[in-house]
């Protein structure tokens, strides 16, 4: 789709296009508060350790950020969008760390409190959680079921996000204190760690995907079946429902496998679509069918292919309302993806549990979920008294 870091001439002009603004609007509305005109005034004066030390003093994961964080946040904000157009400042963020991390001296870790954390969960908001802790000299046990460290970061195309990346964040994060790493281990409930810690973090996303509701639903594959394995489906012609992120994930993976037919099916308008307008455009430019203000109603299997009933939607007061007129698309599908997203279990309440991440705030951007895992640890360190 792009390429992922900046050439060292896109780089200096994105640099020296910042106007050092006194207010500091990218400051403000990034989710875990990094200073974007801090770091990028240093990395002009060529002052690349402490360009990172503003960085990583709020953000574990800043190369992953950088490479996937979207427009909506300090991109929005920047005040050059008024001149002509938003500084590149994930991408800046991005090429900062791969180029120079080298050049990074990294911070002594603290002594041991004496206490020990259980964060289960290893996706952004259990990696950010294990960060901030560690970082406080807290002992750290990471519990993750799959075989990866990452979470649905794991599910990101590798275009988008290759895993030396997460793999490179995430040494990072090791170094910043005593973090001891529990792969393929699922945890079936947290009350059964609250006797042996002083505090647990549940940090596990949405586990329960949403259902349709459909006839026909038994026939479509989950976005998270699709991503972990798409060579394994007919990938001929592809449909997608959904309007987000994961369904912009599952359209890259489909064009990957070399599918030339791919639809996309959407309730709401075009602008309501949840992606950067370069992912729309990228869509637009690979002959993706966008069909917006359509409900999938009906799945019917004909021999090896699929066919689809979809009901027009009209948007009124936000909501989204079903008309009822149905039509039939004429495309025949091999392969449907449900990417319509997932939900979480119902939380445990226990005074030594706290929630972080997908699961407690629904869905969210990867920065908003390190940030959910810095405010989860951030609380339990203040509330440590009840362990004593």
């Amino acid at each position: 789709m792009k390429k992922l870091y900046l050439a060292q001439d896109e780089f200096n002009v994105e640099l020296n296009r910042c106007m050092g603004c006194r207010t500091k609007p990218c400051e403000q509305s990034c989710p875990v508060n990094c200073c974007p005109q801090e770091f990028i005034k240093l990395a002009k004066n060529q002052q690349y350790s402490e360009a990172l030390k503003v960085i990583y003093a709020n953000n574990p994961m800043g190369q992953t950020c950088g490479l996937i964080c979207p427009h909506s946040f300090c991109m929005k904000s920047c005040l050059r969008s008024k001149v002509d157009h938003s500084i590149m400042i994930p991408a800046i963020q991005a090429t900062l760390i791969h180029d120079h991390m080298n050049e990074f001296v990294m911070p002594a870790i603290s002594q041991s409190n004496g206490k020990k954390i259980a964060v289960v969960g290893a996706g952004p908001a259990g990696i950010a959680a294990a960060w901030f802790l560690a970082k406080r000299g807290y002992s750290i046990d990471l519990y993750e079921m799959s075989a990866q460290i990452g979470g649905a970061l794991n599910l990101i195309p590798k275009t988008r996000l290759p895993h030396e990346v997460i793999e490179a964040d995430w040494k990072f994060v090791q170094e910043c204190g005593t973090i001891q790493t529990y792969l393929n281990h699922k945890i079936d409930s947290p009350l059964t760690l609250v006797p042996h810690y002083d505090g647990i973090i549940m940090a596990v996303g949405e586990q329960i995907p949403i259902k349709l509701n459909i006839t026909g639903e038994n026939d479509i594959i989950s976005y998270i079946d699709y991503l972990q394995n798409s060579n394994s489906y007919n990938n001929d012609t592809v449909a997608v429902i959904g309007g987000g992120k994961v369904a912009f994930d599952c359209i890259c993976t489909a064009l990957q496998q070399a599918s030339t037919n791919i639809h996309m099916f959407v309730r709401r308008t075009m602008s309501d679509i949840k992606m950067d307008t370069q992912e729309i455009q990228f869509m637009i430019e690979h002959n993706v069918k966008i069909h917006t203000n359509m409900l999938v109603t009906d799945i019917k299997q004909e021999s090896n292919l699929f066919s689809i009933e979809v009901s027009e939607t009209v948007v009124d007061a936000n909501k989204c309302v079903n008309t009822g007129k149905k039509s039939i698309i004429s495309t025949k599908f091999s392969t449907i993806v449900k990417a319509i997203g997932s939900k979480a279990e119902t939380p445990i309440k226990h005074e030594k549990i706290i929630y972080a991440g997908d699961c407690k705030t629904g869905g969210s951007t990867v920065v908003e979920a390190l940030a959910s895992g810095i405010e989860a640890a951030t609380i339990l360190h203040k509330n440590c008294n009840f362990v004593l």
